[in-house]
């Protein structure tokens, strides 16, 4: 007797195909979905960090050219140079520089942000001259690296 050959598959291979094929498309989706994430958590570390070198860079040149400085209140800082008033204040993930030209509101007004989310800012000022800020990013998360920023108002070193 001739035995005729068989073409195509069973139900059951069928079957155990179409589950291993779910199952690698499953892993992959995940896998691709954790690839995401932490490049969106690298890029927003990346902003993070270029937000502080910005504030930091700025604030020593305002503090080396200030004659005074003051802390009003907790959140707020003000500057008094020879022909401008500059004034910082932070709220959570934000602060915001605002720079007034010559002594009234007529001479003009320029506003600056550095958006620094998930952080916490501490401002003091240990010496009349020395203004010392605290960055506290990834607050109530377990990796957190704190940025100091300590500089004497004026010349001097």
């Amino acid at each position: 007797m001739m035995r005729l050959r068989k073409r195509g598959s069973s139900l059951v291979e069928c079957i155990v195909v179409m589950a291993v094929g779910s199952v690698i498309a499953t892993l992959s989706i995940k896998l691709v979905h954790q690839s995401q994430i932490e490049a969106r958590n690298a890029f927003s570390w990346i902003d993070l960090q270029q937000g502080v070198v910005r504030l930091e860079r700025q604030l020593r040149q305002d503090l080396r050219s200030a004659e005074s400085a003051t802390l009003p209140e907790a959140n707020r800082l003000e500057l008094k140079l020879p022909e401008s008033s500059i004034q910082y204040e932070w709220k959570e993930g934000l602060v915001e520089r605002i720079e007034q030209f010559g002594g009234d509101e007529s001479a003009g007004k320029r506003h600056e942000g550095y958006r620094l989310r998930g952080c916490l800012f501490e401002m003091s000022q240990p010496s009349d001259n020395l203004i010392q800020l605290v960055v506290k990013p990834n607050v109530g998360k377990p990796s957190a690296e704190t940025y100091r920023i300590e500089q004497a108002v004026g010349r001097q070193p």
